[in-house]
């Protein structure tokens, strides 16, 4: 069985024995060469043992785990973040890609967690973009998108609207491109309502900032700035409206 070295920065002391035994119980592609419990600790662990996953505490003593990522050189680990403050793990993650656990560590989201290392791809960008987000904007934020081969970072300001696409979600840009995500446009939808998306139809996404016109005419639409005219659900048009500060 192939086996990831892994290093465990954590300061809490309860919290690293019981994700060493959870890990020593349910997850034997795991090897734990190191722990740590601190940024200046975690960084001399990282450098001497060369893990290829980290398991790491968002808040560290000296700092946080964000801080220590953007000191390294070069990330060329997995990184599966734990905390316990929801804020962290929901909108960030999702939007990058990349996992977290929230204390107390569940069994089955850490294996669960565990199972997608040995397929992640393009880590070291989907951690920069995470870290990126923390410290812009909420205009400059990108998310991630998967498609068949690739993961792609896009702007959200730049995202005019998504549609269902069967089990998966087309993303038409402001430049006049669209993108195929092979994630559901449910799954789109709990990262980008952060961001003043809508869900006007079963069908469509949209992003609020790029409604041009409402026309009422056969139920109601939304007219983008691309000129696309989506149909808004007679059940969703009153919240709509009430979004647009229609009265």
């Amino acid at each position: 069985m192939r086996r990831f070295k892994t290093v465990i920065i954590e300061d809490e002391l309860q919290c690293l024995e019981t994700l060493e035994l959870l890990i020593g119980k349910f997850c034997p592609e795991i090897e734990i060469v190191g722990t740590a419990n601190s940024i200046s600790d975690g960084k001399r662990v990282i450098i001497k043992e060369a893990p290829e996953v980290v398991f790491i505490d968002v808040e560290l003593p000296g700092g946080n785990s964000f801080s220590l990522l953007k000191d390294l050189d070069k990330i060329n680990f997995k990184v599966i973040f734990t905390t316990a403050h929801e804020r962290y793990a929901l909108q960030a993650a999702k939007s990058s890609a990349i996992d977290f656990l929230l204390k107390p560590i569940n069994k089955e989201e850490l294996i669960d967690a565990v199972s997608k290392l040995k397929n992640t791809v393009n880590f070291g960008n989907r951690i920069n973009n995470f870290i990126e987000n923390l410290n812009l904007p909420e205009d400059d934020h990108r998310i991630a998108i998967w498609g068949n081969k690739e993961i792609e970072f896009v702007n959200v300001a730049e995202i005019i609207y998504c549609k269902a696409r069967a089990n998966n979600a087309e993303i038409f840009l402001t430049n006049g491109s669209s993108i195929l995500s092979t994630k559901p446009l449910k799954e789109l939808e709990q990262v980008l309502s952060n961001y003043n998306f809508y869900r006007i139809h079963h069908a469509n996404l949209i992003n609020l900032k790029h409604v041009k016109k409402f026309l009422k005419i056969d139920g109601g639409f939304a007219q983008m700035i691309d000129g696309s005219q989506i149909e808004v659900s007679t059940r969703r048009k009153g919240d709509f409206l009430k979004k647009l500060k229609i009265n």
